[in-house]
């Protein structure tokens, strides 16, 4: 099974996000930090950071990639996040 993505192409239902890493992706695109979001699901650190490197995987994007770098590919980035003052 496969589904269209944006841009067109297809996305088979292996590389679709898991219920938990898309309430891990909407919470760090809307500014939430990894520690932020371990404490609000209830989950370790580490887990968090794992389920973040499943979704660049996913994403298509190399392991030493950001986070922020696949934010920007989607669009979901606010420049606003960014402590210009520190």
């Amino acid at each position: 099974m496969s589904a269209r993505l944006p841009d067109g192409s297809l996305q088979s239902s292996s590389t679709k996000l898991t219920p938990r890493e898309e309430e891990i992706f909407l919470l760090s695109v809307s500014g939430k930090r990894i520690k932020e979001i371990a404490a609000l699901l209830g989950v370790c650190v580490q887990t968090v950071k794992t389920h973040r490197a499943c979704i660049l995987q996913k994403a298509g994007l190399p392991p030493y990639s950001t986070f922020a770098e696949l934010l920007l590919r989607c669009g979901r980035f606010n420049w606003d996040w960014i402590d210009r003052d520190n």
